[in-house]
């Protein structure tokens, strides 16, 4: 599944998403839509070039590392960072309970 530790879900309601002036229905996350949550999701992700940190997350950066490195990794925190507050936009209050602590997307 895509993010395994959501475990609780209790209403439905679609929140607009406009991506080049077109508005998108996602819903909001509950017991019965998790799977069209999740496929929803991930064309979001996709759209906005976040699906490789969630499937990969974020590299360490090592204590020696080249020029080029540090910009890749901050460059993958931001795409993980905007993951995260996607996530965050579409469950509901019981649901963000259960991943409020996470600190990247790959934990949610």
């Amino acid at each position: 599944m895509l993010f395994p530790s959501i475990r609780s879900y209790n209403w439905y309601q679609s929140q607009p998403v406009i991506m080049n002036s077109t508005q998108l229905s996602v819903p909001i996350l509950d017991e019965k839509n998790y799977n069209r949550w999740c496929v929803q999701m991930r064309v979001l992700f996709d759209y906005h070039e976040l699906w490789d940190v969630i499937e990969s997350g974020v590299f360490a950066l090592v204590d020696n590392a080249t020029e080029a490195q540090p910009v890749t990794h901050r460059d993958q925190k931001k795409k993980d960072n905007k993951a995260l507050y996607l996530i965050h936009q579409w469950m509901n209050d019981e649901t963000f309970e259960h991943i409020e602590g996470a600190t990247t997307a790959s934990e949610a």
